[in-house]
């Protein structure tokens, strides 16, 4: 790697990733009196509007904000990397060019990366990295040092017993609120649990932040918090509901019950607020001259429902086939049931059903499924089921139910009796999507004060952080340095120097397969990226 002198400014940068924190519901919300402690860095700072990359794909993003190069020159571009026929979560050793971290060495600083998109296995650099995966066990690497990593673990231990852990303040439920999601199925389960998740893995990143600090600021602190992005693709429809009326709403996305418009829709915007009390959190950890990025990878905007879950088992049930396990979401009891489906709702029409513990002989109990589903009717007379099939496999005869491609209506019908279309197929609950423009707000150190800046792209940042630590840019990356977002004068005290190359990295080009893929894969498919 090119060797650069650093010629020390004093300056200290702290970055702050709030992944898809989008500028009008931050305008909004500044309009309410609400975001305080980003509010305050606004009005102390330059602010403006940060070009992603298209397409906006999180882990290409970050990783361009940290490289200053493009996708085609750093290598990372998507969420997953095909190996041996399966999607494997994309991991750092693919990236194949120098990050900050891994320029800090020759240009002399020192760094702090928590939970920065891509690091795992994480880098010996000169300080710390917090991998993205120090939040799974049995993982090698997720720490460096790995001395570190009993101390980690400690801080994850200690985030579940916070009093603030919850999410029933995010909604409008109330008291009953643990009965309330007991109930509740498909994209509805599915999305409290991601915010069930992304709440405690922001309040991770929080801590691990402190931990890291503890012992002193470096150079360079860097950090990436998740939830933002992760509530707004699947409450988005609510919130739409709530500000703009249950009508549009409705228009855009099939079958949304009032009832879930009222409880939840206020949940993109409490999580705004309680991402804003994790920044006034870390703003206090920091030295109080600190140069301080808070950045965005894209915005969100409406995205329309393309797909469905489906969930037989509700249609079984009503046949009197199916006993449903209580407060499981529409989870079928095995033994009690004389057919069922075995696996979770999900977006795969084609349904495999099995004979359960009181089939008897379990072919004939199949062939009353099958009648029974054959006789399932939409309010327009169409089937719900547009083949029904009984087959065998090395475990016995099963019955492949496939969904019609289209459900129209309100509800079905089985020998008489109404069963509403949302008790087995509901939207997929995607409702808010990726776009182009995130956020960047520049604050503190020798940054301009109420200042706008334009024309700054994600590829930008890492030049730019160099020259604020007093290292040389090189000009091969695809980024500038954003010298309109620096006082003049500190900037003809410290003007910006070059390196031609940080040169590339070696990389194995194999991307490395572990254990939590197949919880991190759910989380992709549970969000939309992959399927």
């Amino acid at each position: 790697m090119q060797d650069a002198t650093r010629a020390d400014t004093g300056v200290k940068v702290a970055i702050l990733g709030l992944d898809g924190l989008d500028w009008y519901l931050v305008e909004e919300a500044f309009s309410e009196g609400r975001l305080p402690n980003l509010a305050r860095l606004v009005e102390n700072g330059t602010r403006g509007d940060l070009r992603s990359i298209r397409p906006p794909k999180s882990p290409v993003v970050w990783t361009s904000i940290a490289t200053g190069m493009l996708p085609s020159e750093h290598g990372i571009r998507h969420f997953v990397v095909r190996r041996d026929g399966r999607n494997v979560p994309v991991t750092g050793n693919l990236r194949e060019v120098p990050a900050l971290w891994n320029i800090a060495e020759s240009a002399r600083f020192t760094v702090a990366f928590v939970n920065w998109y891509v690091t795992w296995p994480a880098e010996p650099v000169p300080g710390l990295m917090i991998s993205d995966r120090a939040d799974f066990d049995g993982l090698d690497r997720r720490v460096y040092p790995e001395t570190l990593t009993a101390s980690v673990d400690s801080v994850r231990a200690a985030v579940d017993l916070r009093s603030d852990r919850g999410i029933a303040r995010f909604t409008r439920v109330g008291g009953d609120f643990d009965e309330w999601r007991s109930a509740r199925w498909g994209q509805v389960r599915r999305a409290l649990g991601i915010l069930d998740d992304v709440v405690r893995h922001d309040l991770v990143t929080l801590e691990s932040t402190r931990l890291a600090l503890r012992s002193g600021q470096p150079s360079l602190t860097a950090l990436y918090f998740r939830g933002t992005d992760n509530t707004q693709h699947l409450f988005w429809k609510y919130r739409l509901a709530q500000g703009r009326g249950p009508g549009l709403a409705s228009w855009i996305y099939d079958d949304l019950e009032p009832s879930d418009a009222r409880l939840l829709g206020a949940v993109i915007e409490r999580y705004y607020d309680f991402i804003d009390e994790l920044v006034g959190e870390t703003l206090g950890m920091l030295e109080p001259d600190t140069a301080i990025l808070v950045l965005s990878d894209h915005g969100f905007l409406t995205n329309n429902e393309r797909s469905r879950w489906y969930h037989p088992n509700r249609l079984l049930a009503a046949a009197g086939l199916c006993v449903l396990r209580s407060a499981e979401g529409g989870a079928a009891d095995s033994s009690a049931s004389v057919v069922l489906d075995p696996g979770p709702p999900t977006i795969n029409p084609i349904r495999v059903l099995r004979p359960g513990g009181r089939a008897g002989n379990p072919t004939d109990a199949l062939v009353l499924a099958r009648a029974a589903l054959g006789k399932v009717h939409l309010d327009s007379g169409a089937p719900v089921f547009e083949a029904l099939s009984i087959e065998s496999d090395g475990t016995g005869p099963f019955l492949t139910a496939v969904f019609a491609p289209i459900l129209e209506g309100s509800s079905a019908f089985l020998d008489g009796t109404e069963i509403p279309l949302a008790e087995f197929t509901v939207p997929e609950g995607h409702s808010g999507d990726h776009r182009m423009n995130g956020l960047l707000i520049a604050s503190g150190g020798p940054f301009r004060r109420g200042a706008q800046l334009e024309g700054a792209r994600a590829v930008d940042v890492a030049p730019t952080v160099l020259h604020l630590l007093g290292a040389p840019a090189a000009l091969d990356m695809e980024g500038v340095v954003l010298t309109d977002l620096v006082d003049p004068a500190w900037l003809k005290e410290h003007p910006v120097s070059y390196v031609p190359s940080y040169g590339r990295r070696e990389t194995s080009g194999e991307v490395i397969a572990t254990d939590a893929d197949d919880e991190i894969r759910r989380e992709l498919e549970a969000l939309g990226y992959i399927r």
